[in-house]
């Protein structure tokens, strides 16, 4: 997952269906202790400004604002909508 907007949308609930484990992340910001090349921290690919903007189309006017930018670090303290099947408990510190 490079250079998306964003790295996973879902209108769906059959996403359970759906591993997310192992994959790259260019937005990843976690660290690696071990050194096993996976993160220590798992990766949540939804986030609650993505959800906004399929849900209400006209929200896109605030992608990239300040506003969004908001949403995005404080989804990070305190996940909003972040279902356990959509975590990747392994994510990768280095693009394969």
């Amino acid at each position: 997952f490079i250079g998306n907007a964003f790295d996973v949308s879902t209108n769906t609930l059959s996403y359970f269906r759906n591993t997310f484990e192992g994959n790259y992340y260019d937005r990843y910001e976690g660290y690696d202790l071990d050194r096993d090349g996976y993160g220590d921290l798992p990766y949540r690919p939804v986030s609650f400004i993505a959800f906004l903007f399929e849900k209400y189309p006209l929200t896109l006017i605030l992608y990239e604002s300040f506003l969004a930018r908001l949403l995005d670090a404080m989804e990070k303290l305190i996940p909003l909508l972040n279902p356990e099947a959509l975590v990747d408990k392994k994510p990768l510190m280095v693009k394969p």
